[in-house]
């Protein structure tokens, strides 16, 4: 489970990542799909608090699931 978690925190944050550069690309059209893209990033910034809480539940259990 960690490491499916891991892998999944991983490609959120790529996908984080990728929505950045292109916001610092200035390739937004208008305000409306700036307010979009930033909606999509603090998003993703959440599901990986979520999941670096799960991560951190399950190492200090001791779970090797």
């Amino acid at each position: 489970m960690k490491e499916t978690l891991t892998a999944l925190a991983s490609q959120i944050e790529e996908e984080r990542m990728r929505i950045v550069e292109h916001l610092g690309t200035g390739c937004v059209k208008d305000y409306a799909q700036y307010q979009q893209a930033c909606g999509k990033v603090l998003g993703l910034m959440t599901v990986t608090g979520m999941i670096a809480e799960k991560l951190r539940t399950l190492l200090e259990d001791g779970d090797d699931e």
